[in-house]
């Protein structure tokens, strides 16, 4: 299992990792900002099982990266995760606008955010069932 994590802030991102790169079978790529991970998705594959992308990024904003993976043949069916620490209405209604398919606040403490990144692996790493990964059409 392949997973994408585009994270800008270094901690989350070391959190995010431990949370899912426990198991032997799970790797986790980042990268810290909306350019290189449409350079990286637009790439050749393997492409990732899923993504778990911030919604403030720098360069290229989440939602802005999140259209242009739904656009793309290759990445269309991606499962997407936002997780971000906003939890206005009208950002979580943009992400869901723009295909993502889970919205994740982060909690503010390490405990909360440690617990809802477990339920998050739970779910989509062992009890979703996840398309394969699209040849790239590059």
């Amino acid at each position: 299992m392949k997973i994408m994590l585009i994270e800008d802030d270094p901690v989350h991102a070391r959190l995010i990792c431990r949370a899912f790169g426990t198991h032997d079978d799970h790797e986790v790529i980042v990268v810290g900002d909306g350019e290189q991970a449409l350079e990286a998705l637009n790439g050749q594959p393997p492409h990732p099982n899923l993504v778990l992308m911030d919604l403030c990024l720098p360069t290229i904003d989440g939602c802005d990266v999140l259209k242009a993976l739904r656009d793309c043949e290759a990445t269309r069916h991606l499962p997407v995760i936002m997780i971000s620490t906003s939890d206005r209405p009208e950002d979580i209604n943009r992400c869901y606008d723009c295909g993502a398919n889970a919205y994740v606040v982060k909690p503010a403490d390490f405990n909360g955010l440690s617990e809802k990144l477990r339920s998050i692996r739970d779910f989509w790493l062992d009890s979703a069932c996840l398309p394969e990964p699209a040849p790239s059409s590059a």
